[in-house]
């Protein structure tokens, strides 16, 4: 008789389990058939993407599977992140004529990312001139620009028609000039501005060097292109299901990862390795290897941070209390292949949980010492579900970047079974024991929380000599890890409370360096409690787009701007805040800028600032758009 591994074993014991049943070759096989729509960057193979998650869900036996729809239109937005146009074509080229021959330079049937998403169609097909983008006139005409990208705008106002660039940005230790020569970059930059009814072409680096040596001997080229297709409203498509909870199913475990990619590493990757932990974990429960979890765990599939909005605007099930999420993107690459890391991005410290030293324990006993990884610093990705106004503290496990990122190249066989095997196995392991947190398993979680507390402490003393407010902060984070742990599993851990106090005072602590601040500065942070009132983290998308590039801060992707936010919980004044959060980066904004910028924030109606004296503070709610 075969033994059932219930949660009151240890950690080694369910990770080897669950590492042992999970296969990568499957998870590979799964991005395989996921690649095979989404290499065609239009919704409608998009959505056999989707579709094909939610048979194969149903398939593994999950429960409450379900398809789920979210209107887009390019203006709505879902908390300040405005949604795209629904965009499908099915036929789309460029060609430009050099002496009497017509040479293809994009052809969407042969390589879809040589067009960019979101072109606007044209009424057939459209002959123009192909010129250089310091050209003096390029009305009516097509530019060519490749040492950088420039703004759409710019090229809208020129009275350009489009686009054509062989752009493609480099990084240390991964792609080099010498790369990525045949590659066409899937090139998004129409993605949240596609109102500019421009066309875009992507070009490989050996078309570039071609096209930049025609256009300097002859100054302009005859050119032709097409566009089939329609662009307008339509609809996200989302896919959700889960292993409900046996005892406590209002309590979830989240996985995320995004569809609505090019790449079969970013990111069917992700969706692949999840669909493949839930039915392991559906196996190993339904051959009683595994005792069911206490809590759900539930696994959700959309576009890249605007579904995940919508899920939980619209969507998410009403009353859930959320106990950790994960956020794997990109986690299957050949890491000799791709010259990649797989990076560990952990939540927030405004979101400080059991979550991140779990994962990063895992990670630890799954990866061979030929298996790459390292901790960066909190980044905007799907993980932004981290944000208090969503309340999931979900670390993030990404290879970022890859030799082959954002590419027609990102294809099923850069994508290696054995690191699906590693990250997924891990994966499976995490989404399991933080659906499962007992009594029994209280104290070696505590024990993962201290060692990844002493890391960090001992990090910060070799950078230089701790402040005492960097040790206040330290402790403060490593005690909500150990205080996460405690209602989950019923435990009180004063012991290792009191452990964390005396590492704490091990470390000699100095005064930090004062920030010269006005005096009227100080008084008026100390004297406004700022109140959210938009789920998510902020792009300013409600804002047309010159006004919007006109402000001075520009918080879409930027961790500088939104970190800040997520301390905003209602109670805090903007001088709390400011202590807080400058405390978990390298460039925090001076009390000053931070109060100008929530002053800009309540303008937008993004933030109410609400006086700090004589008024009941506010609790976090989850708020609305503006």
């Amino acid at each position: 008789m075969v033994d059932r591994v219930r949660s009151k074993d240890s950690l080694e014991r369910i990770r080897r389990d669950i590492i042992a049943a999970y296969s990568g070759t499957e998870a590979h096989r799964l991005v395989v058939r996921l690649h095979r729509h989404n290499r065609w960057i239009t919704y409608p193979e998009y959505e056999k993407s989707v579709g094909f998650c939610y048979h194969r869900m149903r398939e593994i036996g999950l429960d409450d599977v379900q398809l789920l729809r979210f209107p887009i239109d390019g203006r709505r937005c879902y908390g300040n992140w405005k949604t795209p146009k629904y965009w499908d074509i099915r036929r789309a080229y460029l060609q430009v004529r050099l002496g009497r021959q017509w040479i293809t330079l994009a052809d969407y049937q042969k390589v879809p990312t040589s067009i960019f998403p979101y072109s606007a169609p044209t009424r057939g097909e459209i002959h123009t001139r192909l010129v250089s983008w310091d050209a003096a006139e390029v009305q009516g005409k097509l530019v060519f620009r490749g040492d950088t990208m420039p703004h759409l705008l710019d090229v809208q106002r020129r009275g350009a028609l489009g686009l054509v660039t062989d752009f493609s940005p480099n990084w240390p230790k991964v792609r080099s000039d010498a790369d990525f020569r045949e590659a066409h970059r899937w090139e998004n930059a129409f993605l949240f501005e596609d109102d500019t009814g421009l066309v875009g072409f992507s070009l490989s680096r050996n078309q570039g060097v071609r096209m930049r040596r025609e256009l300097d001997a002859r100054g302009v080229l005859e050119c032709r292109f097409r566009v089939d297709g329609r662009i307008g409203r339509g609809h996200l498509m989302c896919v959700t299901g889960c292993l409900r909870g046996v005892r406590t199913p209002h309590e979830e475990v989240v996985a995320v990862a995004h569809l609505y990619e090019v790449g079969a590493n970013d990111n069917a990757s992700g969706v692949a390795g999840t669909i493949e932990a839930l039915r392991i974990l559906r196996s190993l429960i339904r051959r009683g290897r595994l005792e069911p979890p206490p809590r759900t765990i539930r696994a959700i599939f959309t576009m890249e941070i605007v579904g995940f909005l919508a899920y939980f605007l619209r969507a998410a099930p009403k009353n859930v209390r959320y106990v950790a999420g994960i956020n794997p993107d990109m986690i299957g690459e050949d890491q000799r292949r791709c010259r990649s890391v797989l990076h560990l991005y952990p939540t927030p410290d405004s979101m400080a949980t059991f979550a991140d030293p779990l994962l990063l324990e895992l990670l630890r006993r799954s990866a061979p010492p030929s298996f790459r990884y390292q901790i960066k610093p909190f980044i905007i990705n799907d993980n932004m579900i981290s944000d208090p106004t969503i309340g999931i503290p979900c670390p993030a496990l990404i290879h970022l970047r890859d030799r082959y990122y954002h590419s027609n190249e990102d294809t099923p066989d850069k994508v290696s079974p054995k690191t699906l095997q590693i990250v997924g196995g891990a994966m499976a392991a995490y989404l399991y024991i933080a659906a499962s947190l007992d009594k029994p398993l209280a104290d070696e979680l505590a024990n993962c929380c201290l060692r990844y507390t002493t890391e960090q402490f001992e990090q910060a003393a070799g950078v230089g000599q701790l402040t005492h407010r960097q040790v206040r902060h330290l402790l403060d984070c490593g005690m909500r890890r150990l205080e996460s742990i405690e209602p989950l599993t019923g435990s009180s851990l004063n012991g290792a409370k009191r452990r964390l106090l005396r590492l704490a005072r091990q470390f000699r602590a100095v005064p930090g360096p004062k920030e010269a601040v006005p005096a009227s500065v100080a008084r008026e942070a100390a004297r406004f409690i700022p109140v959210r009132t938009v789920i998510g983290p902020l792009t300013f998308q409600h804002l047309p787009v010159e006004q919007r590039l006109a402000q001075k801060f520009q918080p879409m992707w930027n961790p500088q701007l939104n970190l800040p936010l997520f301390w905003a919980d209602g109670r805090r004044t903007i001088r709390e805040i400011h202590k807080r959060s400058s405390q978990e980066m390298d460039n925090p904004l001076s009390l000053s800028e931070l109060l100008e910028y929530f002053r800009t924030l309540e303008r937008e109606r993004l933030v109410r600032l609400q006086p700090a004296v004589g008024v009941r503070p506010t609790a976090v709610r989850r708020p609305d758009r503006p």
